[in-house]
């Protein structure tokens, strides 16, 4: 039988089950409910089984002690003494159903699209390897400057990240839906998406050599709305840069972690223990300490 029909064929069985419904004219016999849900496939039969143990479980915590649900398996079952209840259970049940009822009978297991996404996420990333000059390049095009050296208190080169927004829904681009950092000191490798081509260690006094690069993933959902970088300078708070700076508080971070984590955890309570410090072994203890550089990227 068409599932069309069989979901007709419950639906008569409720109404038939409920208050509302005209009695029988006299000399006639109501067709059981019984009979019209034992048309019900196996898989409609146990979502009907599981909305009268929930039922069940639901009556009793809202304290409808007049109401009861009891099932009969095999070729049917009976729903009885639902009389404060029925409507309820009607809904639910239908509930269960629509999927294979709705807009000319789909198979059961149809999803749900998510929601649009709206506002705007990070499309691009650029690096640039700003040498020995203080002064940040010029963006490119459409570009915005993310207003802090990465490469900061290491004694080597100016490291400028730029980034480009636009829309999350992906109408201007495919965005960015996360970052991660790859340490060649450590031994790490990558794991997918694409290498910016500049060495966060550039010019480094200790690790010069041994590149940390950064790579970004491409994705429709979930999106980066901004990218976060925080210098943890020794004996301060440090100051954190949101890019864009409109961001800056409206999600949650992801910090970015080391993909081999080693055994000593950077010192900050309110960071992940093994968050990539971006200047990590660039320190001469005890005589030079590099800042503590984290990059992380915003969420919904």
């Amino acid at each position: 039988m068409r599932l069309a029909a069989i979901c007709a064929a419950v639906e008569r069985a409720v109404n038939d089950a409920t208050p509302s419904r005209a009695a029988p004219r006299p000399g006639t016999r109501a067709r059981p409910v019984a009979a019209r849900l034992s048309l019900l496939n196996a898989p409609a039969a146990s979502a009907f089984k599981n909305t009268c143990t929930a039922l069940r479980t639901v009556n009793g915590v809202l304290g409808f002690t007049q109401g009861r649900c009891k099932e009969r398996m095999g070729s049917a079952m009976r729903p009885t003494g639902l009389r404060p209840f029925r409507g309820l259970a009607a809904a639910i049940l239908v509930s269960v159903l629509q999927g294979g009822c709705g807009g000319g009978g789909g198979d059961g297991n149809d999803v749900m699209p998510p929601p649009d996404l709206t506002g705007d996420a990070v499309l691009e990333i650029q690096l640039v390897d700003g040498g020995r000059t203080s002064t940040p390049p010029p963006p490119p095009a459409g570009f915005r400057l993310l207003n802090i050296d990465l490469n900061e208190g290491s004694g080597g080169n100016y490291i400028w990240l730029y980034y480009r927004t636009g829309k999350a829904d992906g109408s201007e681009g495919q965005p960015i839906s996360r970052i991660y950092t790859v340490d060649e000191h450590d031994g790490e490798t990558a794991q997918d998406g694409v290498k910016l081509p500049v060495d966060l260690n550039a010019g480094s006094r200790f690790v010069g050599g041994v590149p940390l690069w950064l790579y970004v993933v491409k994705a429709d959902r979930p999106v980066a709305r901004c990218i976060v970088v925080d210098n943890r300078s020794s004996g301060s708070t440090g100051k954190r840069v949101y890019a864009p700076p409109e961001a800056a508080g409206k999600y949650p971070i992801e910090w970015v972690r080391e993909l081999k984590p080693d055994s000593l955890s950077q010192p900050f309570d309110d960071l992940p223990f093994d968050a990539q410090d971006l200047n990590e072994d660039e320190s001469f203890l005890p005589f030079f300490v590099s800042d503590y550089i984290y990059i992380g990227y915003c969420r919904d």
